[in-house]
């Protein structure tokens, strides 16, 4: 029942009749919400990844669970997750997170914003081309003599029925 807008001064609350903004701590800018299967809203930004607190409706508070990010330099752009667990990146990393422990990733070269699709975690390559993150490994995987290799892919969407939409 609640709306949840990331915007570049905090987190917009809605609840149908008021606004809140819930600030980050040092005035970090969220990137990325997800609403994860503990129905937490999970927040990704510069060097952090956390949770918003609804314990207390009036007053919603940020729960940082990202100790391993600080200092990082790395920026969360883009959060999605399966029944196990989340997958937060940034351009050059992947973290995991199963509800409890975070664990870092290095694709080969850089990607762009992945995704949950047929019951696998995709990323596009910056240059072309996509990764299976399947077993903590990065798969490259052939997308066929049809897929122009110069296309660079900057979406991917799970369509149902065993198709993934490539937007490029």
């Amino acid at each position: 029942g609640y709306t949840y807008v990331a915007n570049s001064s905090g987190i917009l609350i809605y609840n149908g009749f008021l606004w809140q903004k819930l600030q980050l701590p040092e005035n970090a800018r969220p990137r990325t919400l997800y609403l994860g299967k503990d129905c937490k809203v999970y927040v990704g930004g510069y060097e952090m990844f956390g949770y918003i607190d609804n314990n207390k409706r009036d007053q919603p508070a940020f729960v940082s669970v990202s100790g391993q990010l600080k200092g990082s330099r790395e920026e969360i752009w883009e959060i999605f997750g399966n029944k196990d667990k989340l997958y937060m990146q940034s351009f050059a990393l992947v973290w995991t997170y199963d509800y409890k422990s975070i664990k870092k990733f290095q694709p080969p070269t850089n990607i762009m914003l992945g995704n949950y699709c047929r019951n696998k975690v995709i990323f596009p390559k910056i240059n072309g081309g996509i990764y299976e993150f399947e077993n903590n490994t990065f798969i490259d995987i052939n997308l066929g003599e049809n897929f122009p290799g110069e296309a660079k892919i900057i979406g991917l969407a799970n369509m149902g029925n065993g198709r993934t939409l490539i937007a490029t």
